[in-house]
């Protein structure tokens, strides 16, 4: 390979390299995100595996999670918006959300499951995990 094709390779792969820190420290410092399941590196760097585990994800439709690190007095918070079909029984649905956290070792203190109903076909659940 002549010096020249090795020099360019050198500066692309430092310039992706940079890219890609500059994105992690953004990430890092940011004091909240709303993360849609699509956005693959968020989701794995700064959503909790508690969140993304399959027995929450399959319950409806995931629509973003939430991050906050915290600040002062306040915790760091994560959190999953799913859509459910309107016929789901809420009471299973967050009987299973609490057993599913009480099996984690996680107790009410640590979870707030609010229900709303954002259109006349779908149920919404927003969990709330505090660390």
């Amino acid at each position: 390979m002549s010096t020249s094709k090795t020099t360019i390779a050198m500066t692309s792969v430092l310039v992706i390299a940079l890219g890609a820190c500059v994105y992690f420290l953004k990430l890092a410092f940011s004091e909240s995100l709303t993360i849609k399941p699509g956005e693959t590196i968020k989701v794995a760097v700064l959503v909790p595996d508690l969140l993304k585990d399959k027995a929450l994800t399959s319950l409806g439709r995931v629509n973003y999670y939430y991050y906050s690190a915290g600040d002062g007095p306040k915790p760091p918070r994560n959190s999953i918006n799913i859509t459910l079909n309107k016929e789901t029984d809420r009471n299973e649905i967050e009987q299973k959300v609490r057993d599913y956290f009480k099996n984690k070792d996680l107790d009410k203190e640590h979870l707030n499951i609010n229900f709303g109903i954002p259109d006349e076909n779908s149920v919404e659940i927003s969990l709330v995990y505090y660390e």
